[in-house]
């Protein structure tokens, strides 16, 4: 159960985190790529000679790669909307980006979608339009920060895929620290070639306190990923209920955060938006079971 409660937390801070980060006038690409540094540096650093697989690296690499560059591409992401948009529409958009992986476990896998799982994919539609403000009056998102929630979305969904598909395919190689860890060494060389770039034509400057505030925010990255999958293993909860638990802690504990610090989801609407998501999640998690 602890690893089930600090993954939670982590996520919360991370989002605190990116919230207030425009505040402190940081460069996001600089955060981020210091952050996988350090995520790659601790992984090392906890796993040891674990993250060495020999013989049988060949077959998961690529898929370590590409996963790096999905840790890259949707952190970087989260961080834009967080930042701009807030916690809460961030979190929605993010977590009900389960729906792609579940639609491509059926459609590839076959997997079987039942009646309640299927009413939950069918809830995320309205609870991603009530949370952003689409069609609802009030407080509308622009163009730019509505296509901000739907690349999190998909990049989110398109991320978890992958992993699943690893998962399948690779069950003893995902959850290793090697995988991770390598992981975020890809993610960490992705950002380092932009920002280099970024640097060479003068539209970047490298400066401390980007790669002071990716220190910070390494630590908790790592370890919400660490402690999740900790958490997977843990025989408190079987993987198919501690999915949507963790979901849904995170959900209602970003809109009470969001709403307290920041002061977010003030219109009852997205209120609903967020309870609808939890409804969702709670459907498609547990759509096999009850």
């Amino acid at each position: 159960m602890e690893f089930l409660i600090v993954t939670i937390l982590l996520n919360i801070v991370i989002s605190i985190f990116f919230r207030l980060a425009p505040s402190w006038g940081v460069d996001r690409l600089q955060v981020v790529v210091a952050n996988y540094v350090v995520c790659l540096i601790t992984g090392f650093l906890i796993s040891g000679p674990a993250t060495n697989f020999g013989g049988h690296a060949a077959p998961w690499l690529p898929w370590a790669a590409l996963t790096g560059v999905g840790f890259f591409a949707v952190f970087s992401v989260i961080a834009a909307c967080t930042g701009i948009l807030g916690i809460s529409k961030t979190v929605v958009a993010n977590k009900l980006s389960i729906v792609i992986p579940v639609t491509f476990a059926v459609a590839l896998n076959g997997d079987h979608i039942g009646v309640l799982k299927g009413m939950g994919m069918l809830l995320s539609v309205p609870a991603v339009m009530l949370v952003s403000g689409v069609g609802v009056g009030g407080d509308k998102l622009d163009k730019k920060g509505i296509s901000m929630l739907v690349t999190l979305f998909l990049g989110g969904g398109l991320l978890d895929a992958m992993l699943n598909h690893v998962q399948s395919h690779y069950p003893d190689v995902a959850t290793h620290p090697a995988f991770t860890t390598f992981s975020f060494g890809f993610a960490a060389a992705i950002g380092a070639i932009i920002l280099m770039y970024r640097v060479a034509n003068g539209t970047a400057r490298l400066q401390a306190k980007n790669w002071a505030a990716g220190v910070a925010l390494g630590l908790p990255n790592f370890f919400s990923i660490y402690c999740y999958i900790k958490m997977m293993h843990s025989p408190f909860l079987q993987p198919s209920a501690s999915i949507p638990v963790l979901n849904i802690g995170i959900l209602t504990l970003s809109a009470v955060v969001g709403g307290l610090l920041f002061k977010e989801m003030a219109d009852y609407k997205r209120i609903i938006g967020i309870l609808v998501s939890v409804l969702a999640v709670i459907a498609i998690g547990c759509g096999d079971k009850l």
